[in-house]
């Protein structure tokens, strides 16, 4: 008898606990921050900003030249690398266009060194085609001629960020103005 509560004991243990390991855990949500059409590029002379402030106070600013891609963190409106915030274990989980995982960061995963789970900071990728910046709160990224393509023909960019426990997706609408005119004709 006391082999088969042992036995049901140790069930229920196994099936709660799988329960509570399954439940919401506060520390495994993802924060979405998303820049829509509603926020307008800011052009230079040969690049392109936009940026969003996300509901934690960090404002996220994507950086364009045509040759790279730069994602800044910082604690105000303002583009600066005097103003970013500093990390200790940044990491970037993925870099997505139209939801799919563009090719260049695939190949920054493979070439770094130690692992290629995640870009990790503190790591080298060959090349130094993609850099985690995360004590200067940026990830830098060169791009391809196939990712310039991409960028030009899609409609959405997306970061999966690990700044912290939390993980945070940035979506930016990269869809040109002109060509979103010519759909809503």
């Amino acid at each position: 008898m006391s082999i088969i509560r042992f036995i049901i004991s140790l069930a229920i243990l196994i099936t709660s606990s799988q329960v509570i390991a399954d439940s919401n855990n506060p520390f495994n949500k993802a924060i979405l921050v998303t820049a829509g059409h509603d926020i307008s590029w800011q052009y230079g002379e040969q690049t392109a900003t936009k940026s969003v402030k996300g509901t934690d106070g960090t404002w996220y600013h994507l950086f364009y030249d045509g040759l790279r891609l730069r994602l800044r963190l910082t604690g105000s409106a303002e583009d600066s690398q005097y103003g970013s915030r500093q990390f200790e274990d940044f990491a970037v989980n993925d870099v997505k266009i139209d939801g799919k995982r563009l090719d260049v960061f695939q190949w920054c995963l493979n070439n770094q060194t130690r692992h290629n789970r995640f870009l990790q900071q503190g790591l080298t990728v060959k090349k130094e085609i993609c850099q985690n910046l995360g004590e200067q709160g940026a990830f830098v990224m060169r791009l391809t001629k196939e990712t310039i393509m991409a960028l030009d023909e899609g409609s959405s960019l997306e970061y999966e960020l690990k700044p912290f426990r939390t993980t945070v997706k940035v979506k930016f609408s990269i869809e040109r103005e002109s060509r979103i005119q010519e759909t809503a004709r």
